[in-house]
């Protein structure tokens, strides 16, 4: 099994929605990996619980996932703890 870890070095002006998309590049180029592990609050605004409330998304919301997973092989599926 291949796993890719990634870190992220981000910032509380970074918008979620650019987050995101760099964070979905950075999971594409992860290709040939099994298994690609990112931190736990990444896309949450990171330290910023300030902001954590009105960007989060809905508990059925995939926007984010179906984002990550845009050029990644056949069958990849996002899994959250």
């Amino acid at each position: 099994m291949r796993v890719a870890v990634i870190q992220l070095a981000y910032d509380d002006d970074e918008s979620f929605e650019a987050r995101v998309d760099r964070v979905a590049g950075l999971v594409a180029a992860q290709a040939g990996h099994d298994l690609v592990i990112l931190p736990e609050l990444w896309g949450a605004t990171g330290f910023d619980y300030t902001r954590w409330s009105r960007e989060a998304q809905p508990l059925g919301g995939r926007d984010a996932a179906r984002r990550l997973l845009r050029g990644a092989p056949p069958g990849a599926r996002c899994r959250r703890p």
